[in-house]
């Protein structure tokens, strides 16, 4: 089994988000798209720097204009390259974003598990937030979750 295959199978089986809020920009506007799963092809395993421990880490990969172009089939606009500018990353300032369009309040970066949550609850279902290129999770830390089930 490839290590993407491995590493996917295994997030899901740990993760406790139903959904997920997909972010990418095209031009200087920014989009949504929410899905159920992530599929394969808009992940991709990479190996980390020795700072952050080694090791790979499964992202998020929906940079390539094939990606954005299927993504654009479910996707809604929610703000510019402008509203990502801030205090905190991209990332981060792309999660604000979805707090807002969902008329919630951002109270700014969470701390929660992937094993336990998503990072934002709509329409009652655990949502994970994830903008272009972030990282899903670490292997080391699927590892550790496998070895404790």
């Amino acid at each position: 089994m490839y290590r993407i295959d491995r590493m996917r199978r295994d997030y899901e089986r740990f993760t406790g988000a139903e959904g997920y809020a997909i972010g990418f920009h095209v031009g200087e506007d920014v989009y949504c798209a929410m899905l159920d799963r992530i599929p394969r092809r808009f992940t991709r395993v990479q190996k980390e720097c020795s700072a952050c421990g080694g090791g790979y880490g499964l992202y998020i990969n929906v940079k390539s204009k094939k990606a954005k172009a299927e993504l654009m089939k479910k996707a809604v606009k929610v703000g510019t390259l402008a509203d990502l500018e801030g205090e905190y990353n991209k990332g981060v300032m792309f999660e604000k974003l979805v707090y807002e369009i969902n008329g919630q309040t951002f109270r700014g970066k969470d701390n929660v598990k992937f094993t336990e949550g998503g990072d934002i609850v709509i329409d009652g279902k655990e949502i994970q937030v994830k903008y272009e290129h972030a990282r899903i999770c670490y292997d080391k830390t699927l590892q550790k979750l496998k070895k404790g089930a």
